[in-house]
């Protein structure tokens, strides 16, 4: 699956990566979030417009997904839907407790509660619809949300959690950010976003991980909780 989708997601990048972002405003600052950083919109252009190009290719790979996903792409999509750090820790290779297990798990559910608003301010700015709202001849085969769809937050978060469990787990890096991005990836073998969407989502993610792993609270927790840790 990994690697027909990102074929077809280079085949929408360039002309994705040039289109120009709009001003956005300034948000507040919280423990983990410095959203002053998020006035770089370069980074996340605007999404394509309903007559362009790319909103047909878009759709195209939309439509080709949903005839060729196997039942085991489903079924990894359905798994993925779930927004947990498990989904990575068979990735991991060092050996990691219970308690240990358990403050992760505390960790990225207080960072997830702070990059959700940030996610939502976004798609209800840019307000695109989902696929299948566009396209009523598809069938999502994971759950519907009632968010607009453009950037992915399951992409945000997935790009984001592969690089900050990186960051725990260096020797690991690779495979839990291939991971990370699989979780978006996943949301087009679902039918509920846009190959667009989901780079937009990346990209957003990347800026939150790389905020979160300046602030003073990250270096606390990671010196605090014996981070980074090697693989045995």
């Amino acid at each position: 699956m990994k690697i027909v989708i990102f074929s077809l997601f280079l085949a929408i990048a360039p002309a994705f990566v040039q289109a120009k972002s709009s001003d956005h405003e300034t948000l507040t600052s919280s423990q983990w979030i410095s959203f002053d950083e998020f006035q770089k919109w370069q980074l996340m252009p605007d999404p394509p417009r309903p007559d362009s190009i790319i909103q047909q290719k878009d759709m195209y790979v939309m439509e080709w997904m949903q005839r060729t996903r196997t039942p085991e792409q489903v079924a990894e999509a359905r798994k993925l839907e779930h927004l947990v750090w498990t989904n990575f820790r068979d990735l991991i290779t060092s050996s990691i407790t219970d308690q240990e297990a358990e403050a992760i798990s505390t960790l990225f559910d207080s960072m997830a509660g702070e990059m959700a608003p940030v996610i939502y301010h976004f798609k209800d700015l840019f307000d695109r619809p989902r696929p299948y709202a566009v396209n009523l001849d598809l069938s999502p085969c994971v759950s519907l949300e009632h968010s607009m769809s453009y950037p992915s937050g399951h992409a945000t978060w997935g790009y984001a959690a592969g690089m900050l469990l990186g960051d725990l787990f260096p020797s690991d890096q690779e495979a839990l950010l291939e991971r990370g991005k699989l979780v978006g990836y996943a949301r087009v073998i679902g039918g509920v976003h846009y190959p667009t969407d989901v780079l937009s989502g990346e990209r957003l993610g990347e800026a939150m991980a790389e905020s979160i792993m300046k602030t003073d609270a990250w270096k606390a927790w990671k010196s605090k909780h014996g981070y980074p840790k090697n693989g045995k």
